[in-house]
């Protein structure tokens, strides 16, 4: 569970009013990737640490990771419509520029990871899942009770977010975000890695 302070900064992180990085991630990974019965291990992180770890800790689990086939989705290319219906957020702030080419990478790397994505109740309870080539994707519950989601949904959310808020063919997307009707959402931002 995240603190006030963390939720605050997190919130005002939100609004373009910090600067400051949001909180990682906390996975919870099975040792064994081909056995969904394993045991599991709790990391927090974004996932290419949790995986850095995990490989490690358990050598040869990054190999089984990468050999994944990432899990199927209606679509993964920028030109594509979106797959949620969601309100979307693509004013540009000063924040810098994320790496397109990074976040489609790391969307793909989202659709890898097995079993579902868990959070504490917000609002605006944020972790920050991926950060690749200071480009980062992080998902927020703005819902008041726990939230859990299947990793594609927050990959396809970044997705979704590449084909709405791109200014055109630049390679290059300043912090946009979308927030969906069951109280959660996206942003895809530059940030520290």
């Amino acid at each position: 569970m995240l603190s006030f302070n963390t939720l605050a900064a997190s919130a005002l992180a939100l609004l373009g009013v910090a600067h400051a990085s949001t909180p990682d991630f906390t996975w919870t990974l099975p040792i064994n990737l081909n056995d969904p019965n394993s045991a599991t291990v709790t990391i927090t992180g974004t996932i290419e640490n949790a995986v850095a770890k995990m490989d490690t800790d358990y050598p040869g689990w990054n190999a089984t990771f990468m050999a994944r086939d990432p899990h199927p989705s209606d679509g993964d290319r920028d030109d594509e419509e979106p797959l949620q219906n969601g309100t979307f957020n693509c004013r540009p702030n000063h924040e810098g520029w994320a790496n397109r080419g990074a976040i489609r990478d790391r969307i793909q790397y989202l659709r890898k990871v097995p079993g579902t994505a868990k959070t504490g109740a917000g609002p605006d309870n944020c972790g920050r899942v991926s950060c690749s080539w200071n480009s980062t994707i992080i998902w927020c519950n703005k819902d008041d009770v726990e939230k859990e989601l299947e990793w594609n949904d927050i990959a396809d959310a970044a997705r979704d977010i590449t084909y709405k808020c791109w200014f055109d063919v630049n390679v290059n997307v300043i912090r946009r975000h979308v927030d969906y009707d069951d109280k959660w959402g996206v942003i895809v931002r530059k940030e520290h890695c």
